[in-house]
């Protein structure tokens, strides 16, 4: 279904966060965190070179499980491969960002037993 989605529009967007710290309160609803985030917009495309798809599933597999794994992929094991579960070959995507956004926030944390103590 999500392929007939993206044949009809190819826009997307994608969301990375990264945790950074908690920020304690004085009370456990007044907790909170820092982080950095980033909304991209863009097209997305899906690849049908099979030397693109290795490249794409190459990244992916060296960011997660490390280059030494990453460089036993060949295009021979993603042209054969197939999901047990739906017995489909890998579809790999290519996202052209058209738009990026982010946020952060990062400040220091407060001194709760200061803070607590002028209670």
């Amino acid at each position: 279904m999500m392929m007939q989605f993206l044949r009809n529009n190819s826009s997307v967007c994608f969301e990375v966060e990264e945790f950074l710290d908690i920020v304690p309160g004085l009370v456990p609803c007044k907790y909170s965190n820092t982080y950095r985030s980033v909304i991209a917009f863009g097209k997305a495309q899906i690849l049908t070179d099979p030397d693109e798809k290795t490249a794409g599933l190459h990244l992916i597999v060296a960011k997660y499980a490390g280059e030494e794994v990453a460089g036993t992929l060949t295009k021979d094991m993603v042209e054969e491969y197939r999901s047990m579960l739906l017995h489909r070959s890998t579809v790999v995507f290519k996202i052209r960002i058209d738009q990026i956004t982010g946020k952060r926030f990062e400040n220091e944390k407060p001194n709760v037993s200061t803070a607590a103590s002028r209670g």
